[in-house]
């Protein structure tokens, strides 16, 4: 045996020693069988948006034609973390009578505004085909106009007002505003069916009345202020060129005043 044999033998025979036979072992059929390794499992089938899926049509009452100056909002309503309902904007369409969505089948939350009308329904979008829902706003128009008086003297300046008549927490009757437009003669509103009171003021004159707004109805109202203009200005003499800077109040004699 020459150097290089017995070297070899000689570091064989250290790393049998070193390692101990109860750890030497070859892997088994049955070892390998055992042995936990990743699976493929198939991802659940995915749910696309189809096409034009959700169509929206807004109508003041059943059995009327299609109603315009609707917005359209579409919402996912889902818990958060502490457990109450998060709304989540998903699309919005409008304003117009007829509104169309994109959407993966499942539940939504359809909210249509128009005036001051809020409707909000739910609807199932299907896995297959689309869903065509008409929106019953519920609601019709009111036409304000006002006049200074019966002959019709144009008030051209006025603000139109629309309150609800209610009560507060203890039972006392109280106004809200529903809705609220001018600066000019006239003033339109969309308005939910109910009972309403009308009001107009025009400078100081102020007057008002009550209204009733019918599903899909049409209602103009003339609101008359009984009033007139006043135009008061200052000279430095008679007959002389107005000048500015001057203030001027008016106050109303009451009946037994002297």
């Amino acid at each position: 045996m020459n150097l290089n044999q017995g070297i070899c033998a000689l570091l064989l025979l250290l790393g049998s020693a070193a390692v101990p036979a109860a750890n030497i072992h070859s892997t088994s059929e049955s070892d390998a069988a055992a042995t936990s390794y990743p699976r493929f499992i198939p991802r659940p089938e995915v749910q696309t948006e189809q096409r034009g899926n959700l169509q929206l049509t807004s109508v003041l009452a059943e059995g009327a034609v299609p109603y315009p100056g609707t917005l359209f909002t579409v919402l996912r309503e889902e818990p958060d973390a502490y457990g109450k309902t998060r709304r989540t904007v998903l699309a919005a369409s409008g304003p117009q009578a007829h509104g169309q969505f994109d959407l993966s089948p499942g539940r939504y939350l359809v909210q249509a505004r128009n005036g001051a009308v809020t409707v909000e329904l739910q609807v199932e979008v299907p896995q297959q085909g689309s869903l065509r829902q008409l929106v019953v706003l519920d609601a019709g128009e009111l036409h304000l106009s006002s006049t200074l008086d019966a002959a019709g003297q144009p008030a051209e300046r006025s603000w139109f007002k629309v309150l609800r008549p209610d009560t507060d927490s203890y039972g006392r009757p109280i106004r809200i505003q529903v809705a609220g437009n001018g600066y000019d003669q006239r003033a339109s509103f969309v308005l939910p069916a109910g009972e309403y009171i009308a009001e107009a003021s025009y400078g100081d004159a102020h007057t008002e009345l009550s209204i009733r707004v019918e599903p899909a109805g049409v209602h103009h109202q003339n609101l008359v202020l009984n009033a007139g203009r006043l135009e008061l200005f200052t000279t430095l003499v008679s007959d002389g060129e107005r000048i500015g800077g001057t203030r001027i109040s008016v106050h109303q004699r009451r009946t037994g005043d002297d």
